[in-house]
């Protein structure tokens, strides 16, 4: 009599998955990606925040190093004298700090290409030019130098124009009126042919940190010029002159440039040959495109709730955009104001 063969049973590696498994399968993938993905944006953000404040923390030790050179900090921007009331633009670079500094930032020989008067705040404005009238100064401003530029953000990313000068002086010398001039060249705008390659602005260096000039900067009128910063027009402002203490004084900040509040679109972004300096005086600190129009006149990062800035003892510090504003716009911009806060 024949036996009967029992079948043979199929293991699971031989029949492999069904269909529902696989999809199971799928979708515990899919939960777990979509549970880690946010930790590593997180991550991300966190190492250019650090790299942010790693940027901050070297133009804060170049600036300590040329105070240890000269005696002095650099000059907040190579404007007009004052104390004035004249917004011509015959004259005066307008070259800021971060020019100046970049001797102590190993950016020698950039330094060295740029006209040595155009950097001079000790000659007269008269006999200064504008930097983008200057071709050697002009070809050097297309150096794009990444100390300069906050990874979190994009400042080439903008689609209209940048920032050529920040210049604002006094109107009325009774009540203290402030007017601020800030002009832009936009990316059609021709530039002298024999230095700028491209014949637009488009491909001028910019940067995403400008010096601290004090709520509203020195400007010739007594209730302004109490909170007087750390960086004046063609001004030498020395250590010692910052009494309020090195580690109570903001040095230099985040900024952003210019967003569109209706389409979100960034319009503006500073150059590091004449970001210069800004007050703190004209709004709150701000977070990215939807904090609204006038970003660049204020000093904003792309970090969530905070800016950071660079202390005049080299400390790197983040402030919370919803710091109180008297200590921010006064207290911590003011160098020799007496205002004091101690621990923040």
């Amino acid at each position: 009599m024949k036996k009967l063969m029992r079948p043979v049973k199929q293991s699971r590696a031989d029949r492999g998955f069904t269909l529902i498994e696989l999809l199971v399968v799928i979708a515990i993938i899919a939960i777990l990606i979509a549970l880690l993905l946010p930790a590593v944006q997180q991550a991300r953000e966190a190492a250019r925040r650090t790299q942010c404040k790693n940027n901050l923390k070297q133009i804060a030790l170049a600036a300590h190093n040329f105070e240890s050179t000269y005696g002095n900090l650099p000059p907040g921007y190579l404007g007009p004298d004052l104390p004035t009331q004249d917004n011509s633009l015959a004259g005066s670079p307008y070259i800021g700090p971060l020019a100046q500094i970049l001797p102590y930032m190993e950016q020698s020989a950039l330094h060295q290409s740029m006209n040595v008067n155009q950097l001079n705040p000790d000659l007269a404005s008269a006999t200064q030019q504008r930097w983008f009238n200057d071709a050697t100064t002009l070809q050097a401003a297309y150096a794009k130098i990444p100390g300069y530029e906050c990874p979190s953000a994009n400042p080439y990313g903008n689609s209209v124009s940048v920032i050529s000068r920040t210049h604002w002086y006094l109107t009325n010398p009774t009540t203290g009126g402030v007017t601020i001039q800030t002009n832009s060249f936009a990316n059609a705008t021709a530039l002298p042919t024999t230095a700028n390659p491209t014949g637009t602005a488009a491909g001028l260096g910019r940067t995403n940190y400008v010096a601290v000039a004090g709520r509203m900067g020195e400007l010739g009128f007594a209730a302004w010029d109490n909170w007087k910063g750390c960086f004046s027009r063609r001004k030498k402002v020395k250590f010692r002159d910052i009494t309020d203490g090195l580690s109570n004084t903001l040095l230099f900040g985040e900024v952003l440039g210019g967003f569109n509040a209706t389409t979100k679109a960034h319009e503006l972004s500073f150059i590091w040959i004449a970001s210069g300096m800004l007050p703190t005086g004209w709004g709150t600190l701000a977070n990215g495109p939807d904090a609204g129009n006038g970003l660049h006149i204020r000093y904003a990062s792309l970090h969530t709730g905070i800016v950071q800035f660079a202390m005049a003892d080299g400390a790197v510090r983040p402030l919370s955009v919803n710091i109180d504003l008297g200590t921010y716009r006064s207290y911590l911009a003011g160098a020799s104001d007496g205002n004091v806060i101690g621990e923040f």
